[in-house]
């Protein structure tokens, strides 16, 4: 979409909140706002089903009642933006910013498009919630595994059959939330009372009785561990992993150890550029010149590894845990990548180390230059 016609729909619906006209309210259906500057505007009500939003600039915008069916707002800035009674049923929220919204009364089902964009469920990787206010949402079979939960109010909130797998829910607000049928594998509830919260037989809480234990919930996640893999394995897939990249997708296969449990591996002189591991266990790992460039990282446990002469350039690696792990000659520098077709402007990828933990972590010669270390722990990056 042209910026001009942009702004004469956003002016037609300023005019229709208003009362000034009667040309109904503004309809973006499915329209491209790849990286608009939107900060601050008036877009209740608005018509955004199907909407790329990505990397759209949302601070403070008052979608209270959008329609953001299926709309796509992975990397979207939407701290402190209004987003009550909103409808977000299948939106993909990926990697956006929720800092301090207000998504109270918003419906975060899952949901399906007939046409354009098909998203099934909505999906929440690693995305930013702290302090949020999701009072009575809807978030019945929402994936929010390893979302940054911390100081979200969640009073009454419905999260029925939600997959809240590693997800950080510290001094949460989760009074009568709906927990039946709940997946909280691995969650961090420090702070967090949840006597309070509806459940039933098929809650599968940190331990058989919702309780903050972490030591105990990791005891009980680490028994007959069915997300261990073992190193021939491993291997396999990292070698076709390679053919993948070296075919540029048409060979091989994209490797994936999502929430895989790799502690205590050797791996060495491999690259896993663009490889997912998300929420992955690699913790007491000996990790010597593995390239990362680019891979999913998020929420991954390097704790007590010992990293030499890695490339973590361009990953996104928020929330990941570095605590007490040995890192040394390895690079964190952002990755540049030329302009998409119909853009003027190359796109510069941090490595995204948000909310990461480097506590007791010894660094020795490492380069963070242009790393996203916002709300990082443990170090000063210098």
């Amino acid at each position: 979409m042209l910026p001009e016609t942009l702004q004469e729909v956003l002016h037609t619906h300023e005019r229709w909140l208003n009362g000034q006209d009667g040309k109904g309210r503004g309809d973006l259906s499915f329209a491209d706002l790849f990286g608009f500057q939107l900060p601050g505007r008036r877009l209740q009500k608005v018509l955004l089903q199907g909407a790329n939003l990505s990397w759209t600039d949302l601070k403070g915008v008052n979608l209270s009642e959008a329609d953001l069916f299926c709309a796509n707002l992975q990397h979207a800035d939407l701290s402190g933006s209004d987003l009550q009674k909103a409808n977000l049923r299948g939106a993909y929220l990926s990697k956006a910013n929720l800092n301090d919204a207000k998504l109270d009364g918003a419906d975060l089902r899952s949901g399906l498009l007939l046409c354009g964009p098909r998203v099934t469920d909505p999906r929440f990787d690693v995305t930013v919630l702290r302090g949020a206010s999701m009072n009575d949402a809807s978030m019945k079979n929402a994936n929010l595994e390893g979302a940054d939960l911390r100081e979200v109010s969640l009073v009454g909130a419905s999260l029925a059959g939600a997959n809240l797998r590693g997800a950080d829910l510290r001094d949460a607000d989760m009074e009568n939330a709906d927990l039946r049928g709940a997946v909280m594998l691995g969650c961090r509830l420090d702070g967090t009372d949840t006597s309070s919260c509806i459940t039933d037989a098929r809650f599968t809480g940190p331990t058989d009785s919702v309780r903050n234990d972490m030591e105990a919930a990791e005891t009980d996640l680490t028994i007959d561990d069915p997300w261990s893999i073992n190193p021939d394995r491993i291997e396999e897939m990292v070698k076709s992993h390679k053919k993948w990249l070296d075919s540029d997708g048409r060979e091989g296969t994209r490797a994936d150890f999502c929430n895989r449990t790799l502690t205590g591996h050797f791996i060495r002189n491999v690259s896993l550029d663009h490889a997912i591991l998300r929420g992955a266990l690699l913790d007491s790992t000996d990790l010597k010149e593995v390239s990362f460039v680019m891979a999913d990282l998020a929420r991954a446990n390097f704790s007590n590894a010992k990293i030499t002469g890695c490339q973590f350039d361009g990953s996104m690696a928020a929330g990941a845990c570095f605590d007490d792990a040995e890192i040394s000659n390895s690079t964190f520098r952002s990755v540049l990548r030329e302009a998409r077709p119909g853009s003027d402007a190359d796109v510069l990828f941090p490595t995204n180390l948000v909310s990461s933990s480097f506590v007791g972590t010894m660094i020795t010669e490492c380069d963070f230059e242009g790393a996203d270390v916002r709300g990082a722990e443990g170090t000063d990056f210098t």
